[in-house]
């Protein structure tokens, strides 16, 4: 199957979109809470994750693509430690700050949460060849970096970050469990 320039820029941006969704709330959530010297540090890990599934998913296109989508459950792992791990820090006074991840933690919890992305772009890949492909990828990464840009102004509105301020150690526990479970929904096991 042949797909055309503009075939490939349509289905990309719909994959991306649709897989990155929760990725977008996820990565809104950590910037808002995180102290103004971790930002970057989030940023990098979100951005180095996602480009390691394009990559992932590049080298792999013809290998995993048999690969049933619940071998990808094991991913729920991550979100469902963070998500206690939240819990746990509820117990402790409410003036303690919200324990934010920087660079490893979104790197971890962008790989948890891209179970969907790998299974929607290895199809997709599959079906290009030669440019089509690398265009493909073009319009991965350009969604990406909009993506990153997009999410980083909204988290830096006063308004937001002051409801983060408020509520941000209430947030970020049930986000990470509710993203653990969608990651089991996502993949069949729920």
């Amino acid at each position: 199957m042949s797909l055309s320039s503009l075939s490939i820029v349509e289905l990309g941006l719909g994959a991306f979109l649709a897989t990155n969704l929760d990725n977008g709330l996820v990565f809104s959530a950590q910037l808002a809470l995180a102290p103004e010297g971790r930002t970057r540090s989030i940023r990098r890990g979100q951005f180095t994750a996602s480009m390691a599934v394009f990559a992932f998913c590049f080298a792999l296109r013809h290998v995993l693509v048999g690969l049933p989508l619940w071998s990808f459950s094991f991913l729920a792992v991550v979100p469902a430690v963070l998500s206690v791990r939240g819990f746990l820090q509820l117990r402790q006074e409410a003036g303690a700050p919200a324990a934010v991840r920087g660079f490893v933690g979104a790197l971890l919890v962008t790989f948890a949460i891209s179970a969907d992305n790998a299974a929607t772009y290895l199809p997709l890949l599959r079906a290009t060849k030669g440019a089509t492909e690398w265009l493909l990828l073009s319009v991965w990464t350009g969604s990406l970096l909009l993506l990153l840009a997009g999410v980083t102004l909204i988290s830096r509105s006063p308004t937001v970050r002051k409801a983060a301020a408020k509520a941000g150690r209430f947030i970020e526990p049930p986000l990470y469990a509710a993203l653990a479970i969608l990651i089991l929904i996502a993949t069949g096991i729920l």
